[in-house]
């Protein structure tokens, strides 16, 4: 048995610390390649909405291989145990929190892409002159 671990150290557990670095490097390419695509994408708030969507969506889900602090929020009570039992959730105060920046995220990414739509309307032609 390891020093200082206890029964801990016998507990089988994910190596989360490396799906977060799984996480940020996938947010990466992905802002990597919107931004070598050739738009003119700076000021837009793609890259913040990319990776604030991206990498708190990717952290929800790895929160669920987390083992540690679940059981303590059950029995905790309080403002968070209220949110679950309103949503059906069994989400942690990581993933509560992570939901803000997912949010903020996606209202960016809807922001950018109206703002990138084409014009639908058809520009004015003169009429040509009839011979």
């Amino acid at each position: 048995m390891t020093a200082g671990f206890g029964a801990a150290a016998c507990i089988p557990r994910h190596p989360v610390q490396l799906y977060e670095l799984a996480a940020a490097t996938l947010c990466l390419v992905a802002i990597t390649l919107v931004e070598r695509r050739g738009r003119d994408t700076a000021g837009s708030g793609v890259s913040t909405g990319i990776f604030l969507t991206g990498y708190f969506s990717l952290r929800i889900v790895i929160e669920f291989f987390k083992q540690v602090g679940v059981e303590q929020l059950r029995e905790a009570g309080g403002p968070l145990e209220t949110l679950n039992r309103m949503t059906g959730l069994t989400l942690n105060t990581a993933q509560w929190l992570s939901v803000v920046p997912v949010a903020i995220g996606s209202i960016l990414l809807i922001r950018a892409a109206r703002r990138n739509r084409p014009v639908l309307i058809a520009p004015a032609v003169a009429p040509r002159p009839v011979t």
